[in-house]
């Protein structure tokens, strides 16, 4: 990957409370991508960015001078989690009151313990509108299900070939200043496991959880079709 905006710095926005988890695996593999470009590179766990004045203020200082920031992420009740939420309406506050240099832009990968990437596709679509509403560039994202099967590996050399492939185009695109290219949307939600699979291991985990919470007789009930 080659391209003339060598000063470009990236930062990358870990939303998980877990230091080496998929967040971390998905975010780090095209940070790493971009430093092998020439970028200028940085890396964020949110969680303790925000346990504190002080650290907020770093955190808010190290957003305005990043040109891009990339967001990786997991799925919180179909969203962004709070961490990420408060990292982002510090960051649109911050560019209000000060003068963020031009084009800063931000890129996302949102993973979920769910097989099918389409629930994550809201909040990219969060992650957009807070682009639009803070005069940040969107580059767009990746939706990737299952996100458990990446967590603590290094997708350069484990992992879905799929969504290796997705991240070193996501990389190449960022690097350059482009949008994430569709075709590494597309690979990114190739990466699901069997239907079958996930009922077998999924089910025991769900009644389980029942039974701890004294919940077992109620596991089928649907009160919202009443």
């Amino acid at each position: 990957m080659s391209g003339e905006r060598t000063e470009q710095r990236a930062l990358l926005l870990i939303g998980s409370p877990h230091a080496d988890g998929a967040s971390a695996s998905l975010g780090r593999y095209p940070l790493s991508l971009l430093a092998e470009a020439g970028r200028r590179t940085d890396e964020v766990r949110l969680y303790p960015a925000l346990a504190g004045d002080e650290r907020r203020r770093e955190l808010v200082e190290r957003l305005l001078g990043a040109e891009l920031v990339l967001l990786s992420a997991p799925l919180y009740c179909d969203g962004l989690p709070a961490a990420v939420v408060e990292a982002l309406e510090l960051w649109s506050r911050a560019r209000r009151e000060a003068n963020p240099p031009p084009g800063q832009a931000l890129a996302a990968v949102v993973n979920s313990g769910f097989p099918e990437p389409e629930q994550s596709r809201f909040a990219l679509t969060c992650a957009r509108l807070f682009c639009e509403q803070s005069g940040v560039r969107w580059l767009g994202g990746l939706a990737c299900g299952a996100g458990a099967q990446i967590s603590g590996k290094d997708p350069a050399v484990q992992g879905p070939p799929p969504w290796r492939e997705a991240l070193r185009l996501t990389a190449e695109a960022l690097a350059a200043g482009r949008p994430v290219p569709h075709h590494a949307v597309e690979l990114a939600a190739r990466v699901r496991p069997p239907g079958a699979v996930y009922y077998l291991f999924s089910n025991p985990a769900w009644y389980a959880l029942a039974l701890k919470n004294r919940a077992l007789r109620r596991f089928k009930a649907q009160p919202h079709l009443r």
